[in-house]
């Protein structure tokens, strides 16, 4: 609980007395997103180490500014249409929602390419949050490339930014494992047919070139050949049916590299796009995995 809630809590208790309440618990319900999975006798410690009811602490929060100051639950309460600050305050008291999801809880399952691996309180913590922890939602809702995208109705990731895509499969996805195992999200499909069973790419497997010039996962390795102009696969759309027929025989080689290191699953260089399908003159445009991906990092971060 933020410090000035909680300095706010102690004053409002200090006006009001220990047992005298602005609302009661048919009040307090509209607080979740399913009044009744509210638990009116759910507790939580304050800075002093104190347990204090749902109850009071929702009545704490509409005490004289605070998040929820001249705020009216009621079974018309609207959270959508509230402030920022207001829904923030909510999100906080979620804790009394036995299914942890309050009134302002938006449920962004399209984010994954099975809406069914969505996993909204799965919490992760690592380098890339600099060692603190935050639940998916927070992370959907907080993260400055994708928290204006609405992920709770179908979703496409076609034309999306590369931004957007590094956030929802290279992050969401892939790091932090908000779509499950399958590690699947909505993005996906931008990069499958690099595979031939595209069902069979595996865009968060580990992959390192063999020129030792790229550590990552597959599916931003195929964004760096699609997306540089210095790659010979470049332009080349994933997304969709796509012939490795006649590509420049740089490109040919870089897709079986992909395939070769297990990202088409376990069918080695036979599950690339390219294998069996004849070779195009060689490019002019070859650079090294190590180019690439440099010039990937500047295409995300200018």
């Amino acid at each position: 609980m933020p410090k000035q809630h909680e300095t706010r809590f102690a004053l409002t208790l200090a006006l009001l007395g220990s047992a005298v309440h602005a609302n009661s618990s048919d009040e307090n319900k509209y607080i979740c997103l399913d009044p009744t999975k509210y638990d009116a006798t759910k507790t939580k410690a304050d800075s002093n180490g104190k347990d204090h009811t749902c109850d009071v602490w929702i009545d704490s929060f509409q005490g004289p500014d605070s998040g929820l100051h001249g705020i009216t639950l009621n079974s018309g309460f609207d959270a959508t249409s509230q402030t920022t600050a207001v829904r923030n305050a909510i999100k906080e008291l979620a804790f009394c929602c036995s299914d942890g999801k309050s009134a302002a809880f938006k449920d962004h399952s399209y984010l994954c390419q099975d809406p069914k691996d969505w996993l909204p309180f799965h919490t992760y913590s690592g380098k890339e949050t600099n060692g603190g922890t935050i639940q998916c939602t927070d992370f959907v809702e907080e993260d400055k490339a994708i928290k204006a995208e609405d992920f709770t109705t179908s979703w496409s990731c076609d034309g999306k930014s590369s931004a957007i895509q590094l956030s929802v499969q290279g992050l969401a996805a892939a790091v932090m494992g908000c779509c499950g195992s399958a590690k699947k999200s909505a993005c996906t499909s931008t990069r499958m047919h690099v595979c031939q069973d595209p069902t069979t790419f595996l865009p968060a497997q580990t992959f390192r070139s063999d020129d030792g010039g790229y550590d990552g996962d597959c599916y931003n390795v195929a964004e760096v050949l699609t997306k540089d102009a210095d790659s010979s696969c470049y332009g080349s759309d994933f997304s969709k049916n796509w012939s490795c027929a006649h590509k420049p025989a740089d490109c040919h080689s870089r897709l079986l590299e992909i395939a070769r290191k297990g990202c088409c699953g376990t069918a080695g260089e036979a599950g690339s796009a390219c294998y069996g399908q004849p070779s195009g003159a060689a490019s002019y445009k070859h650079a090294g995995f190590l180019a690439l991906a440099m010039a990937f990092m500047t295409l995300i971060h200018p």
